[in-house]
């Protein structure tokens, strides 16, 4: 998949917040820079591979954690200067609580 071509199903807000991961016996964690309803960018340096399967929480303002069921990397973004690395990551399994705090995250104004 080419991360420069815009295939996404929701919008997708820009913000920094800490995420653990774990696939397999591996775990982290790193951060999300963009959110929407179906996906994220974690900004990482880890060898996470197209393909490989996610459990992930997301950390959020005021103690909120976000717990993601499943979700997929799409593709990776080796670093460069203006970007640095990361993945493009799908969620493929969410609860309804879930997803409704994502929405309600994506709602707030953003921090100054």
């Amino acid at each position: 998949m080419d991360p420069t071509k815009s295939t996404r199903r929701s919008p997708r807000r820009q913000l920094v917040l800490e995420v653990n991961w774990s696939v397999g016996e591996r775990s982290g964690v790193d951060y999300v820079t963009n959110l929407s309803d179906h996906g994220m960018f974690l900004a990482t340096t880890e060898s996470l591979h197209v393909g490989e399967k996610l459990l992930l929480v997301i950390n959020g303002p005021r103690g909120l954690h976000i717990e993601v069921a499943e979700s997929v990397v799409r593709w990776r973004l080796e670093s460069s200067f203006a970007t640095g690395a990361g993945v493009g990551i799908e969620f493929t399994r969410i609860t309804d609580a879930a997803l409704q705090q994502i929405r309600e995250l994506n709602r707030e104004p953003a921090a100054d």
